[in-house]
């Protein structure tokens, strides 16, 4: 291959090597926004190149347009930006994919910012004012941040001079919508620009070049000469160097111009990491910044501000030259970095991820590599109306006390176990910080109930769980689960049917009425509480009269063995077809307050049976009708019964009838109509065994 053709195939390697290569497009970025995007390439001003954009996939060298600065996409859609970079030894091209569904936020809080830039994608800002970012909204800037931050007010401080195009994201989360546009930072106020035409120059602060032939100079009390070279003086102290025409004359007007000594550069960093930079020394001095595209001075100002927004971070190398009367003296060269960049918001990850829970809760709390975690945890929180379905932002939590933030290890585990029988809230928030910024603060908020189990027979929701606004509807539906617990709460509205056939509970069961609860009873129905206790509140209780026909084996409405019972303030009406017993207790106690009982059959009626068991009944009306009628039938047990109203009706039948039991029946009203007189149907009847104390008692 000769010279010829190897250049030429070097030549080809060079304009495609680069063909994918990264152009800096700073707008827009992949994804789906709800406004039309701008369109901005950082461009090196020292580079020789020309850009071409097309937005329907074509070749944007050969069917595009020119980009010369930033431009509004007037497009919708699914787009397809392709960028080519033109230098006389390569091409590059880059292809950027989104999307644009538009919407402007109308009728919500952020109407007005969504208004600033949505007919153009550019917000134009003035140091020193304020973007307010709604709370409804996150942002971010550019691509450092990866998490949104909540919506604030933002601003610069009043003397930032640094012009900036800056992309900023605002998302709001409850409708998944996202904006991207492009804010131009600009200098609050124009500073002085203006140029004296003299006939000499100053670089380096301490060379002065004379560029006028045709006039002569002195420089402080020097003699009048025409310098050829330029002239080296010390800027540590103050000059003037006069000038006239070189065809000197007597009365020939003489000019002149004061070279103050050279300043000293102040430099001010506020708490917020802001820069400010000022000239100490003659007040004839003032600064400007260096533009890399231009050999032209900036606006002339007496201090140069650089700030950015919380959350976003800037950093380089500034030039910034001094002017003495708007005379260029020279520079000084800084570098620079604000960092507002605040660190990752700590993740905090959980074994629950529903906001009521009725387990443990294990936390971990993963912060960012690069920053100290810090974290703080609520006291328990009781709720005491656990019939509301509370939400997490709540102002009755606003009232939950904190602890003291703590410096924690990354990767911080955490748990939570109620140790009462309460509803309890508790709540983490924890925050990075990297000794100079703090990172938005990361929340988790639960509420543990690990005992109350809610019931409504209305209720159609379907995988119901118990919890309040997932109600069990059937209480087959919910055995399993409360007998996987060993203390609950069932909380009952309407109606509770139980299933026709015996079932077990052994969890220790609190039953509450939450709104007209009734426990119904079909025939052959039967709970059976095992070595557990069930206290029934406020309910009523029946039998299912419609099914009493299905009736094939005398068995209790409620048996205990090995457990507690207690019933308060319930009314329990039950019916049996020919043979019943309410209670049946073994080696158990049973508790009866402010509680109405009727029980009837057309044979055998029995209210209570108990064996071996504690009994204790206060304050209660209870009445048997049957042609066989006994209240209590117990055995080997230790009965008390006072205050009372004891009614037994049919034709023969007893109040009580004790064997090889300890009995006291005080203070009772005791009524027996009873159709056979005879010995036999006295109202109480116990064994030799058994000690029976009966006192106080109105018997008729």
């Amino acid at each position: 291959m000769n010279k010829k053709s190897l250049l030429f195939c070097f030549l080809i390697f060079l304009s495609f090597s680069n063909l994918f290569g990264q152009i800096n497009v700073i707008s827009p970025i992949p994804g789906k926004w709800a406004n039309k995007q701008i369109l901005y390439i950082q461009t090196d001003p020292f580079e020789k190149a020309d850009y071409f954009y097309s937005v329907d996939g074509s070749s944007p060298k050969e069917f595009g347009f020119a980009y010369d600065g930033p431009v509004l996409l007037d497009t919708e859609g699914k787009v397809t930006l392709k960028i080519a970079k033109v230098t006389e030894n390569s091409i590059e091209e880059q292809r950027v994919d989104f999307e644009i569904e538009q919407n402007d936020g109308f009728n919500t809080s952020y109407e007005d910012l969504i208004t600033s830039f949505y007919s153009s994608g550019l917000l134009n800002y003035s140091a020193g004012a304020v973007i307010s970012i709604p709370s409804e909204l996150s942002y971010r800037f550019g691509s450092q941040n990866k998490s949104f931050l909540q919506g604030q007010e933002l601003s610069l401080s009043k003397n930032t001079t640094l012009s900036r195009y800056l992309p900023c994201e605002l998302y709001d989360s409850s409708k998944n919508l996202k904006w991207r546009f492009i804010i131009k930072t600009i200098p609050q106020s124009l500073g002085i620009y203006s140029k004296r035409d003299l006939p000499f120059y100053v670089t380096d602060w301490n060379t002065i070049t004379f560029s006028n032939q045709d006039y002569i100079y002195k420089i402080d009390d020097g003699m009048w000469n025409l310098p050829k070279e330029p002239v080296f003086l010390d800027r540590n102290e103050n000059h003037i160097i006069y000038w006239q025409s070189i065809n000197y004359e007597q009365g020939n007007p003489v000019e002149y111009f004061a070279l103050p000594k050279k300043p000293e550069l102040q430099i001010q960093v506020s708490q917020t990491g802001a820069y400010t930079y000022s000239l100490v020394g003659d007040d004839s001095y003032t600064l400007a910044i260096k533009n890399d595209d231009s050999i032209e001075i900036n606006q002339l100002f007496t201090e140069i501000g650089i700030d950015t927004f919380v959350g976003d971070k800037i950093s380089g190398n500034l030039q910034l030259q001094a002017y003495s009367n708007s005379i260029y003296q020279g520079d000084f060269f800084q570098s620079y970095e604000v960092d507002k960049r605040l660190p990752e918001k700590p993740e905090i990850s959980s074994n629950v991820n529903s906001f009521y829970t009725r387990q443990k809760v294990d936390v971990v709390i993963s912060g960012d590599e690069s920053s100290d975690l810090y974290v703080s945890i609520s006291k328990p929180f009781t709720l005491e109306e656990i019939d509301k379905n509370y939400l997490k932002d709540d102002d009755l939590f606003n009232s939950v006390q904190f602890e003291e933030f703590i410096k924690v290890p990354n990767n911080h585990k955490i748990s939570f176990i109620p140790k009462s029988e309460n509803v309890e809230f508790y709540k983490i928030k924890a925050y990075s910080y990297n000794g100079k910024n703090k990172s938005d603060v990361s929340e988790y908020s639960v509420i543990i109930d690990m005992y109350n189990y809610y019931f409504d027979s209305e209720s159609t929701v379907e995988n119901p769980d118990g919890t309040l606004s997932k109600p069990f509807s059937n209480f087959e539906q919910s055995l399993e689960t409360l007998n996987k617990s060993r203390s609950v709460v069932l909380r009952v509205k309407g109606d509770l049917l139980m299933p026709p056939k015996k079932v077990i509970l052994n969890a220790n069961c609190l039953i509450k009425n939450d709104n007209n609860a009734v426990l119904v009873f079909p025939a052959n129905s039967s709970l059976i509480v095992k070595n557990s206790s069930l206290e029934i509140n406020d309910c009523r209780i029946k039998t299912d009269e419609a099914s009493l026909h299905n009736e094939k084996q005398m068995i209790p409405i409620i048996k205990m063995e090995n457990g507690v019972l207690t019933l308060s303030n319930c009314e329990i009406v039950t019916s049996f077809l020919k043979n019943g017993t309410v209670f049946d207790s073994f080696n158990s106690v049973v508790n009866m307050n402010n509680v109405i009982v009727s029980a009837r059959s057309n044979s055998y009626i029995s209210l209570l049976s108990a064996v071996k068991s504690r009994i204790n009944i206060k304050k209660s009306t209870l009445a048997c009708d049957s042609e066989t009628a006994i209240l209590f039938s117990v055995n080997d047990s230790i009965f008390e019964c006072q205050t009372n109203t004891l009614r037994v009706i049919g034709k023969r039948g007893r109040v009580a009838e004790f064997f090889n039991s300890q009995a006291n029946v005080i203070n009772n009203l005791i009524q027996c109509e009873l159709q056979n007189q005879n010995p036999n149907n006295e109202p109480f009847y116990y064994n030799k065994e058994s000690k029976v104390e009966l006192s106080g008692n109105d018997i008729y």
